[in-house]
């Protein structure tokens, strides 16, 4: 039993990785396609075979990527690093999906997990105050605006400050500048990480 896991990491090279894939409910020939953030050509593909699929290729670092089911309208993200990555899903529950095997994942979730409320608060105060006439009530959303604002700095010099060494770290760095468009602060932060 315990022998299992060993012959499937032994099998994944150093520099490479696989995707298993586990999605009930799913036709079988259903395609399957990875692609990288930001680029629009496809980097791998399968087609569904008896609910599973496998994917693999190869990365020199972690890198955010999307999994494209055919017919689904949202991709499922994935930061995929050198290792055996599992992706579970059942077709009555779009868009949840179980991730596991890739530390970088995990960081990536952690980190959307605590800032996307964040951002998505200061966005509608944003949006508030660009609708609101100048006078006391504007006043006072400026004032929340601003909190919250040092909420959100502070949610990534906490990221920062616990995970110097993960790659998804320098990604929300750069991510999240156009919150603070503050060179200095951002040269800070670069200079907290360590190097892989």
């Amino acid at each position: 039993l315990f022998s299992a896991p060993l012959f499937v990491a032994a099998q994944t090279p150093a520099n490479s990785f696989t995707i298993e894939g586990k999605l009930d409910g799913f036709a079988d020939g259903t395609k399957i396609s990875l692609y990288k953030n930001g680029v629009q050509t496809e980097w791998a593909a399968t087609k569904l075979e008896k609910g599973k699929f496998t994917l693999k290729e190869k990365v020199n670092e972690p890198v955010l990527s999307f999994i494209v089911i055919e017919n689904v309208p949202n991709a499922v993200e994935v930061y995929v690093e050198n290792a055996v990555i599992t992706v579970k899903g059942n077709k009555s529950q779009p868009g949840k999906y179980e991730i596991s095997g890739s530390r970088s994942h995990k960081d990536f979730t952690e980190f959307i997990a605590d800032f996307m409320p964040l951002a998505q608060q200061l966005n509608a105060t944003a949006s508030s105050i660009n609708a609101t006439m100048p006078g006391g009530g504007r006043d006072s959303l400026m004032n929340s605006y601003t909190s919250q604002q040092e909420g959100l700095q502070q949610q990534i010099d906490k990221f920062v400050k616990d995970k110097p060494g993960s790659f998804v770290t320098a990604f929300v760095l750069n991510a999240t500048y156009q919150f603070n468009n503050d060179i200095v602060m951002l040269e800070n932060r670069f200079s907290k990480l360590q190097e892989k």
